[in-house]
């Protein structure tokens, strides 16, 4: 291995880890059970999935100056009724009721997920150990310049694992085995 891409390949193997973790995790999910939404406010299991999947595929696609596959290749292909919503000023309540009424076919879901995982982890091939210093601006979102290794690390795995402890734990409420583990 090439001495500078001994972080990236750090980073590939936590992000393989936190999709297996998500998968595991999504695994044995009924239709029913992926919304449900009778307590609350936690986002339903279809709809956290979803923001995981979508998340990581808008952001991944922004640092690699590509146009997200739900966008291109799974426009209307995602699984789910409608994409999540963008940025914006009132991107909480847009979430929040995009949430309650999202539905998803998790079989089709994960077919994009596993190609959003593929571009991700391709965009991260392209990368050395030098580019994890490059700044990337938060300040829309109050948090100012960070470099691309926090961006990965935080905004991608980081927020992968905490959706899947949001899954595991809906699941739990409705009875079923959350973590794969």
């Amino acid at each position: 291995m090439e001495d500078n891409k001994k972080c990236i390949k750090l980073l590939k193997e936590q992000l393989a880890m936190a999709h297996e973790v998500l998968e595991g995790t999504i695994e044995g999910t009924g239709e029913d059970h992926a919304h449900f939404q009778k307590i609350g406010t936690a986002l339903p299991v279809g709809a956290a999935y979803g923001h995981a999947v979508f998340s990581e595929d808008g952001f991944a696609s922004m640092l690699g100056k590509t146009q997200p596959l739900f966008m291109s290749e799974y426009k209307d292909k995602t699984g789910f009724s409608e994409p999540m919503p963008g940025p914006s000023d009132d991107w909480s309540k847009q979430h929040a009721d995009w949430s309650k009424k999202v539905k998803v076919d998790l079989a089709k879901a994960r077919t994009y997920a596993k190609a959003v995982y593929a571009a991700t982890d391709k965009y991260l091939d392209t990368l050395t150990d030098d580019n994890l210093t490059d700044e990337i601006d938060f300040s829309s979102w109050g948090m100012g310049k960070k470099p691309l290794s926090w961006a990965l690390s935080m905004v991608v795995i980081g927020h992968i694992n905490n959706l899947a402890g949001e899954i595991s734990a809906i699941k739990g409420v409705q009875g079923l085995k959350g973590y794969p583990f």
